[in-house]
């Protein structure tokens, strides 16, 4: 079943300014080829008389202005015909310093909107006739509806470009390398290349029926307040983890937690003390637009026992057959988006129910974020590839092309798997939804707070959520430096140093090292969130026994020193107990058997 995606004019809506008024499907832009024409023989002109050769350069360099560059070659065909004026129409746009050259002159340029569009129109003061004569003609203007930045983001949307058989339209995006890299582009470019500070994205006119959306950034951060409300025994909650895409750097925990742990799901389990009922949290988190490979803190090698829950679990026989031929996460992605349709109307229900895959299958026009997920998860699952549902907040612009259930205080949900070397996130809700390709590349606007793998309900996110952009824009957090709380016991005979290191820190520690003063054993520390505790012993041998009741040892874990308080006295008294009870042993043996 293939259904058909219509994408909305772009400018309506991602860059609509208030009181603004664009037409929705109007092309937003192209070339009246000539307005007005004079004629040195009285002859009627047709398109044919000119042939036209358009390159278009945008500037991006600070967001949300664009410098637009229009370098257009008009020559004659018909000798009988010359141009007396020119015009550029747009869908209404808001620009300004607007400036032409005609053959290197400056010339009389206006601009003025009519019937809801923008004109740019260029009058000639000389005349080009003659077969093949040239006329070269440069547009330049400030643009200010292409482009729009949120926090480190920068998003840009280029025009389609009408068709003309006499015309040859060339596109050049030029973006400042200071906004970062390529996130995604909605067409494949036809060439890339750098030049100074500027990465180039060429691209045919009239490859570009819908025009293109391109995203561009390396990291976002989003500040967070996050409200828990407890019960049972244990007293415990997911705090927002670390993923591929994201990191966190936890500002408080009020109360504090008495540990945490990191789940088979990957989760942060916070556990709390048995009176505490309400806990905040707040922290900021780094969001990245691709996974970090490598990043793996729980190991993805065995899939969870098949689903046997109403929300994963298929029975229906008709989807079991057609999940025979879907045993890709590409070809489960494409049936999900290809099969369910987002019903809006749900937004203004009081209650909204999780329907699950079966449901979902029957009801494919009744969908919201969590049946994209349930239908692929479950679809995963059945291939036993694993896959997971990620639960969190995510941003979003337009709730036609990017809808949540925020609103309804219920969290956006999507998908995640395993590729093989990273978890993979995917949003088939959002690709359904606008048009773009969310299999391909993931964005900065999705903040993951539980992942629900073994289990589709539990852990809970939070009660109460607040995320809003980082401040101050584009500023890494502070470095963390790591606290550690060292805990040590020493066996009778001496031979094993237990140390227990705490991390205190902001954030969690990944593939550190742990060393000690006195042996050149290194122990790794793969993973340790905040709050939790790792453990290990070191062996010391009888000379280093001999060091240690001189001097405390010292701990370094990831680079840092640390000092273990008290050791040396103890030390010295099992030195004492090791060495010299033997020795106490055989005399008081000797004694004894001498009074006998």
């Amino acid at each position: 079943m293939k259904k058909n995606h219509v994408i909305p004019d772009p400018i309506r809506n991602l860059y609509k300014k208030p009181g603004s008024r664009v037409k929705h499907g109007m092309t937003a832009i192209f070339v009246i080829l000539f307005i007005v024409c004079c004629f040195i023989f009285p002859v009627v002109s047709r398109a044919n008389d000119f042939e036209t050769t358009a390159e278009t350069f945008y500037y991006l360099d600070n967001p949300p202005t664009t410098k637009t560059v229009h370098k257009i070659t008009i020559k004659n065909t018909n000798p009988t015909v010359y141009l007396t004026s020119y015009s550029l129409i747009f869908s209404e746009a808001e620009i300004d310093n607007v400036n032409c050259l005609s053959n290197s002159t400056s010339v009389p340029c206006v601009r003025y909107t009519e019937n809801e569009r923008t004109h740019i129109k260029v009058d000639f003061n000389d005349i080009v006739a003659g077969k093949n004569a040239v006329r070269h003609l440069e547009i330049s203007y400030q643009n200010l509806s292409l482009a729009k930045m949120e926090g480190n983001t920068t998003d840009i949307f280029l025009p389609s470009q009408a068709k003309d058989d006499n015309s040859q339209n060339t596109i050049y995006l030029n973006v400042n390398k200071k906004l970062g890299a390529l996130i995604y582009f909605s067409q494949k470019a036809d060439s890339v290349s750098e030049n100074g500070n500027y990465q180039i994205f060429r691209f045919r006119g009239d490859n570009l029926p819908k025009g293109v959306w391109a995203s561009f950034g390396n990291t976002q951060y989003y500040n967070f307040s996050l409200g828990y409300r407890l019960s049972g025994n244990p007293r415990s909650l997911a705090l927002p983890p670390d993923t591929a895409y994201q990191k966190i750097y936890l500002e408080s925990i009020l109360p504090a937690p008495k540990s945490v742990a990191v789940d088979a799901d990957g989760n942060w389990i916070a556990t709390f003390e048995r009176n505490v009922t309400q806990v905040k949290v707040v922290g900021q988190i780094q969001v990245f637009p691709k996974p970090r490979l490598g990043f793996s803190p729980v190991s993805p090698q065995k899939e969870p026992s098949p689903a046997t829950n109403r929300y994963w679990s298929i029975t229906n026989p008709k989807l079991l057959d057609i999940a025979k031929n879907l045993k890709t996460p590409q070809d489960i992605n494409r049936y999900v988006v290809d099969l369910l349709s987002y019903d809006k109307n749900k937004i203004n229900q009081d209650q909204i129910l999780r329907l699950g895959a079966n449901v979902a299958f029957l009801s494919p026009a009744s969908a919201v974020c969590s049946e994209y997920t349930d239908l692929f998860v479950a679809l995963a699952k059945l291939h036993n590839l694993p896959v997971a549902e990620v639960n969190g907040y995510a941003v979003n612009n337009d709730l036609d092309l990017e809808p949540t259930l925020l609103g309804k205080n219920i969290l956006h949900a999507w998908p995640q798997y395993w590729d093989g070397a990273t978890w993979k996130q995917v949003d088939p809700t959002w690709e359904d939804t606008g048009g773009r390709d969310y299999f391909k590349s993931f964005d900065l606007k999705h903040v993951t707070f539980v992942i629900h793998r073994t289990d589709p309900v539990y852990p809970y996110p939070p009660d109460t959520y607040q995320v809003v952009f980082g401040k101050p824009f584009g500023d890494t957090p502070a470095e963390i430096k790591t606290k550690t709380g060292v805990g040590w016991s020493i066996f009778p005979l001496g031979l094993n140093l237990e140390i227990d290191l705490t991390n205190r820190g902001r954030t969690s520690l990944e593939n550190e090292s742990v060393k000690v003063s006195f042996s050149e054993t290194e122990k790794n520390i793969v993973f340790l969130p905040p709050y939790g505790t790792y453990k290990t012993s070191f062996y010391v041998s009888p000379k280093a026994m001999i060091n240690l009741t001189q001097k405390n040892p010292t701990v370094n874990v990831a680079g840092v020193k640390h000092d273990i308080i008290g050791i040396k006295t103890q030390v010295i008294y099992i030195f004492l107990i090791t060495f010299f009870a033997p020795i106490i042993v055989i005399l008081g043996l000797l004694l004894f058997l001498r009074h006998k």
